[in-house]
């Protein structure tokens, strides 16, 4: 095509690289980059079932399961790869599917302040709800990708069954959510839900009940315990709200009604509250 052509100048890598398959070089009109611009918006994203990962340990973490799409690795990305990110290209990539292009447009490209010059594309996995679950997390409206990265990981350590999310948290496929990860995105199940009380009916499904449906708040019910004086070795879930507003009206509405119940972490008097990722993590574990 003509947007896209082979790099001459590094023949003999190309050669050794893809055994006599040329890797492509390609410019700003190509389609793999017009993509990646696309994929940095979330409805494009939910278009298209495809997300962005960038850097080289993040993307060699998603391909041990999943082959990329796409894969951009930037001119001096491809001169320096490392020999194990090397090999597992090889291993798990389409190689047709592997471009090159300008350090320039992969610096445009990135969404990060030191860019490393790799960008995946990657099919959003699919899930459904476990047929049983021990620990699921309920996100109801975190908006920072920051915060949701950390409680996705601290979810996966802690050994969670599954992720519920309720409307207006932010996109668990972003390019900051997934940074903030650390690669366990890809290792979690995500559930969508359209409100809290179609949560409780999911929790029901997988044999979690509301009496063992626990919200964590800043602002603790008069019925609130301590988080660590709950049984949590029975199927149980775990409710954070958003960093601002807390828990919604329907949680406090479930807690005020007795449907489900509240907990807090216990702090010294001078500490008003935790980041809601800290807080999710304590309780976690």
């Amino acid at each position: 095509e003509g947007s896209c052509h082979t790099n001459r100048k590094n023949f003999m890598k190309f050669r050794f690289f893809t055994g006599m398959r040329a890797i492509r070089r390609v410019r700003d009109a190509c389609a793999e980059v017009e993509l990646v611009r696309q994929l940095a918006f979330k409805k494009n994203r939910d278009a298209t079932k495809l997300c962005l990962v960038e850097g080289f340990r993040a993307v060699a973490d998603v391909m041990e399961n999943i082959s990329p799409k796409h894969l951009l690795l930037s001119e001096h990305a491809f001169a320096t790869i490392p020999t194990d990110f090397e090999n597992q290209i090889k291993q798990k990539c389409d190689l047709s599917r592997v471009c090159i292009a300008p350090d320039r447009l992969l610096n445009q490209l990135s969404d990060t302040t030191t860019p490393q010059g790799v960008i995946g594309v990657f099919e959003i996995p699919s899930t459904v709800l476990p047929r049983h679950a021990r620990l699921v997390l309920v996100i109801d409206g975190v908006r920072d990708p920051g915060n949701m990265g950390t409680l996705i990981r601290s979810a996966a350590a802690a050994e969670c069954d599954a992720i519920i999310l309720l409307p207006n948290s932010c996109d668990v496929f972003g390019p900051k959510a997934i940074r903030s990860g650390m690669g366990t995105t890809f290792k979690t199940h995500f559930i969508h839900s359209h409100s809290f009380e179609s949560a409780v009916n999911q929790l029901k499904m997988i044999g979690v009940h509301s009496q063992n449906i626990f919200a964590a708040s800043a602002v603790p019910h008069t019925s609130a315990i301590p988080y660590d004086t709950v049984d949590w070795t029975v199927p149980s879930a775990l409710v954070l709200g958003s960093e601002g507003n807390g828990i919604s009206t329907a949680v406090v509405d479930a807690i005020h009604s007795r449907q489900i119940n509240q907990v807090f972490v216990p702090m010294a008097n001078a500490v008003e509250s935790l980041n809601v990722a800290i807080c999710g993590s304590v309780v976690l574990f």
